[in-house]
């Protein structure tokens, strides 16, 4: 079971309230959403579904920010493996031992 998950595009929020239901008591997701509106749209559906809570979104471009979180995470979902930006060795280095990073329709272990 995950305790500590990333998201990379947040998008309105629905995969993000999924994974977030998923989470036991003390678990936290982080979600990166590049646009303002979406964020903004996708943290009123969390308050909406009183998950706001266990969830804590980072606005602006994941290349920006990944450098300051600290992890492990035991999951990692980027939403969209095309926009990559080079994001992927990161990504790995933030995975706890047995993690799982998916891009995409891609499963990585570590």
């Amino acid at each position: 079971m995950a305790h500590q998950i990333l998201e990379i595009g947040t998008g309105t929020g629905d995969e993000t309230l999924k994974l977030a239901t998923s989470l036991p008591a003390g678990g936290l997701l982080i979600t990166m959403e590049a646009s303002p509106d979406r964020a903004a749209q996708a943290r009123t559906r969390f308050a909406d579904a009183a998950l706001a809570d266990r969830i804590s979104v980072i606005i602006g471009e994941p290349k920006r920010f990944l450098h300051k979180l600290r992890g492990p995470f035991d999951l990692i979902v980027q939403n969209d493996p095309n926009d990559s930006d080079g994001l992927h060795d990161r990504l790995i280095a933030l995975l706890a031992p047995g993690g799982v990073l998916i891009r995409g329709n891609k499963k990585y272990s570590v």
